[in-house]
């Protein structure tokens, strides 16, 4: 009888009733109910009519084999156990991932289902993140159509899922054990699709993650429509989970924001920036300092919002915010600190401080920065956090002021680049007449580069300048004698350097700059 049926529905399928047979499919599906849970030849011939529908040429019946095989997942929710089976959770994952449709209809159906399977897991959801929603992250939300479905060591690769061309026979069944439900169905990722739909639902699917069941709060606070239905359970339960895909949930947050971030509500990008970091700062915090987890997870952290600042696709407000939100979820001592390092090609930041001062230096960001009074509170915190941790004081300043300098021919009003340099020159100046400490040098020779090239910054890109207000210029004189007198009275207590000598070498930098020549100052990052 069962042999008959599919034959008789298959002939049905062949003379264009596509539509009828795939409607009746789920009627069968819970007509069986638990039944389809053991193993058996029906179950498999029931889902040799879905591979047709799936195979089909038509995006009218693709779409209704995806919305069928909704009811094949509400047949093994039935039993908890069955549909956290590694083989159904197999099978029912196999036409999610390896389908790769080219509408966008289409493409809003598959992630309806997907995400139905989600939900459907419950609580169970956390322990099958690397089977269920790492390859769906990858196919909403991946910047390189070409790694939307990488091989990952989470996810063996599976000999099933070779590529296979009309004609020609697909490769092994999912299943090779006899007696257990397969399907056979080809994956290639040439031609993958993103569409920018997919990419913003995939924004608001990261949301739910790391929201949980409080998104539901969050959208009526700031009046935002849900396309996605809430899951009812947490997903990041325990700073170990989160450690455990750092990776996959940093790189989604960044190849979302590099995609669509300038599309997203501002509410939206914030809190998913702001959730990111409180769970990296709970990771650091709860750590092994054996294990450096914590260092490592920041480090991806860091490195996912430089790539995000320079990629260019966030307008410069969404960018600070991302900066000032990183630096105020971030204990200043983590901020401050050189133990947790960088890694930048060949060059090492001292502290993250550094590193995300930096940031809005890059390419043609800081003319528009400096008219945000965010910038310079940003770099007011950094500063003061570095200042107050244990790497060196004067090497930091010494590279900030590098930076600044770099930088000062983009700065169109000379008054943002004063209250740059006042920002680093007061606290320093400070840090000075606590510590009696200008020297960077060693027992042989002294060095007082930081100083000069505090000194020197102005001498060389804001005296120059002609109507500079004058109120202002007396603030930064009064700094700048403050800063001298404190650099002068230090520089005696250093038994390498001559009396006066900082004096003299001070004037000779003056000069040089003055001839038209480029003040000796050495200015470089801290190694």
């Amino acid at each position: 009888m069962t042999t008959k049926l599919i034959s008789e529905l298959q002939k049905l399928f062949s003379s264009k009733n596509e539509t009828f047979v795939l409607k009746l499919w789920p009627l069968f599906v819970r007509l069986l109910g638990k039944t389809l849970h053991r193993s058996g030849s029906f179950i498999n011939s029931l889902l040799q009519l879905e591979e047709l529908g799936f195979r089909s040429g038509s995006p009218v019946v693709k779409k209704i084999a995806f919305i069928a095989w909704k009811s094949l997942i509400d047949n093994f929710a039935l039993n908890p156990d069955i549909l956290c089976s590694a083989k159904r959770l197999k099978l029912l994952m196999q036409p999610l991932s390896s389908i790769h449709v080219r509408t966008e209809a289409l493409a809003l159906t598959k992630l309806e289902v997907w995400w139905y399977l989600l939900m459907r897991l419950g609580p169970h959801l956390p322990s099958n993140f690397e089977q269920v929603c790492v390859p769906l992250i990858q196919s909403t939300l991946s910047v390189d159509p070409a790694a939307a479905f990488p091989g990952t060591p989470s996810r063996p690769n599976n000999p099933s899922l070779g590529s296979a061309t009309p004609g020609q026979k697909s490769g092994p069944f999912l299943f090779v054990s006899p007696g257990t439900p397969r399907m056979a169905l080809s994956s290639s990722t040439a031609g993958v699709l993103l569409f920018p739909s997919i990419q913003l639902l995939g924004m608001e699917m990261l949301l739910h993650f790391l929201l949980g069941p409080q998104v539901v709060d969050f959208a009526k606070q700031n009046k935002l429509v849900l396309s996605l239905e809430p899951l009812q359970y947490p997903l990041i339960s325990s700073p170990s989970f989160f450690c455990k895909h750092a990776s996959t949930l940093i790189n989604a947050v960044q190849d979302g924001f590099i995609a669509v971030g300038k599309e997203v509500p501002d509410c939206l990008l914030n809190v998913i920036w702001k959730d990111i970091n409180g769970y990296v700062k709970t990771a650091i915090e709860a750590g092994n300092k054996k294990e450096k987890q914590g260092s490592e997870i920041l480090t991806m952290l860091l490195q996912a919002l430089k790539n995000t600042v320079r990629s260019n696709s966030l307008p410069v407000q969404k960018i600070l915010s991302l900066i000032d939100i990183t630096v105020k979820e971030l204990p200043p001592k983590v901020l401050g600190s050189p133990a947790y390092q960088v890694a930048d090609m060949d060059l090492l930041n001292g502290t993250p401080a550094l590193f995300l001062i930096q940031l809005p230096f890059h390419n043609n960001l800081l003319e528009c920065c400096v008219t945000d009074e965010r910038f310079f509170g940003i770099l007011e915190a950094l500063v003061g956090a570095a200042l107050c941790g244990p790497s060196s004081a004067l090497a930091f300043s010494e590279s900030v002021l590098g930076v600044i300098s770099q930088s000062a021919e983009q700065v169109g009003s000379k008054e943002h680049l004063w209250r740059m340099w006042t920002v680093v020159v007061h606290p320093l100046t400070e840090w000075i007449n606590q510590n009696n400490e200008v020297n960077q040098g060693d027992a042989l020779e002294h060095n007082f580069s930081a100083v000069y090239s505090a000194l020197l910054l102005p001498v060389s890109h804001i005296f120059p300048t002609q109507g500079f207000p004058q109120p202002t210029l007396k603030s930064l004189l009064r700094s700048w004698s403050d800063l001298y007198r404190a650099f002068a009275r230090c520089a005696a207590l250093v038994a390498t350097a001559e009396e006066n000598l900082c004096c003299e070498e001070l004037c000779a930098k003056i000069i040089s700059g003055l001839e038209g020549e480029t003040p000796v100052v050495s200015i470089k990052l801290i190694i």
